[in-house]
């Protein structure tokens, strides 16, 4: 008889990874609040545990991504098609909701910036489920299938904003606290920004402004307690680099990356904006993908193409869209040493074979543009179209306005309605005996040469 045993997903987690169970655990707890970010967690952790069952199998794994490594458990009869099929679900929807990143990948001039929202709850819930159904066959996998588990969610509790931020202020030196708290002020910021697509005011920019700036200082405390350099001497401090360099070398790698994506700007001018850059640098030297993206691009725009290449087809990797779109405009830059109309549509369709709404976006420009690629309208809009329909709202802003003319033949026609108006007007006036300095009997209050009689 087999022996059942019930046991929670948390607990389960906590199995699989003692140093990720915290992770876990604080992704649901912000579930509601910053769904984007329990996503994308349920994706990194998906990822650890394909990585586990490769290393443990000894697969030929290599440097393939997330999706061609599911794919290859199922060919190896390791994982059931119901539970790959999950697994792509969760694989796409992580994807899908990592919002922070270069402006110069997400937008192609000032007036085409997207909003950033914290998520869909709903998606986040489903991924959730999802994500407890696939722990049973990764735990089978990496622990053998006795006894039977029956993985019921763990009862946690929604982080609640004002009691995550004090329970900070009032923790002086805790990293979960800090680390929540960061959280939950980010998904506050992005909720405001995200309101109508526009801060309207000027109290709700500065309230913006405000939540990014507490985020910001809870991650860098965070990054200040994971390095705890207050145990180590003035003497070690002063041998080792100083206390910057330390303080990157020892910083938890989450806190360093999300400290530094908030601050980050192309051009540091501030100390803080400068230690951001520093920190999404040794995020990405530990491999850290969406740091990785971050710092490619950064390395591209001053002119470090080699190094950005390295970066940017790592990140690429881990199917971060980003990265894709980042070796896009790296490899059709005419001035980058790296350039190859062949290799910049290449990356696109890579991103497209992943179901990748950004790279759909920029591939439907490209190929209705027809610059780097023979022009094919037809597939065009059907990338765009898709795109629109995965939630790219600059995919349906360019149909309306560039791909389907219906706009344009509506203003063209309002234009000949006016012409063709003024025109009768005209020939109606020329036939009344009305002297060039009279005023004009369309009641304008000009005189006739000066307005109809022109």
């Amino acid at each position: 008889m087999d022996v059942i045993k019930h046991i929670t997903d948390l607990e389960v987690m906590a199995q699989i990874s003692a140093e990720n169970r915290d992770t876990y655990r604080t992704s649901l707890e912000v579930m509601t609040i910053y769904p984007d970010y329990a996503l994308t967690t349920f994706r990194k952790l998906l990822e650890l545990m394909v990585t586990l069952v490769g290393d443990k199998l000894h697969l030929p794994f290599g440097d393939q991504d997330l999706c061609w490594r599911i794919n290859h458990l199922h060919e190896c009869q390791l994982l059931s098609h119901a539970t790959k099929s999950d697994c792509h679900s969760i694989r796409l929807w992580g994807n899908q909701a990592v919002h922070a990143s270069p402006q110069e990948l997400t937008a192609k001039d000032e007036n085409d910036k997207v909003s950033p929202q914290s998520g869909d709850v709903d998606q986040a819930r489903r991924a959730r489920k999802l994500f407890t159904s696939v722990l049973c066959e990764f735990h089978s996998m990496l622990f053998g299938k006795t006894p039977k588990l029956i993985i019921i969610p763990a009862e946690v509790p929604d982080l609640v904003p004002g009691q995550a931020v004090g329970k900070a202020i009032a923790s002086e030196d805790s990293f979960e606290a800090k680390m929540q708290a960061g959280l939950v002020l980010e998904a506050e910021w992005l909720s405001a920004c995200g309101r109508g697509g526009l801060i309207s005011t000027r109290i709700s920019a500065i309230h913006a402004t405000l939540l990014k700036t507490m985020a910001v200082e809870m991650y860098r405390c965070a990054c200040e307690i994971s390095a705890r350099l207050d145990v180590l001497s003035l003497a070690y401090i002063h041998t080792h680099g100083g206390s910057e360099a330390l303080w990157l070398q020892r910083a938890d790698t989450e806190a360093l990356f999300r400290f530094g994506s908030l601050a980050y700007t192309v051009e540091p001018a501030t100390d803080i904006e400068r230690l951001a850059t520093a920190a999404l640098k040794e995020a990405a030297t530990r491999k850290h993908p969406q740091a990785s993206v971050y710092c490619g691009d950064h390395l591209r725009q001053i002119g470090e193409f080699g190094q950005a290449e390295q970066m940017l087809t790592f990140a690429a990797t881990s199917e971060q869209s980003k990265a894709y779109l980042g070796l896009y405009f790296l490899y059709s830059a005419t001035e980058s040493p790296c350039y190859s109309p062949e290799r910049a549509v290449g990356i696109l369709e890579q991103g497209v074979s992943r179901d990748d709404a950004d790279c759909k976006f920029q591939l439907g420009v490209v190929l209705n543009d027809g610059e780097l690629v023979d022009q094919d309208k037809t597939r065009a809009r059907l990338l765009l179209t898709e795109a629109a329909e995965q939630g790219i709202k600059r995919a349906a802003a360019y149909l309306n306005l560039v791909v389907d003319d219906t706009f344009q033949k509506h203003f063209q026609m309002m234009g000949v309605r006016m012409l063709a108006g003024l025109s009768a007007e005209r020939e109606q006036y020329k036939s009344l005996d009305i002297g060039r300095n009279d005023l004009c009997p369309c009641s304008s209050g000009q005189k006739y040469k000066k307005c109809h009689g022109r």
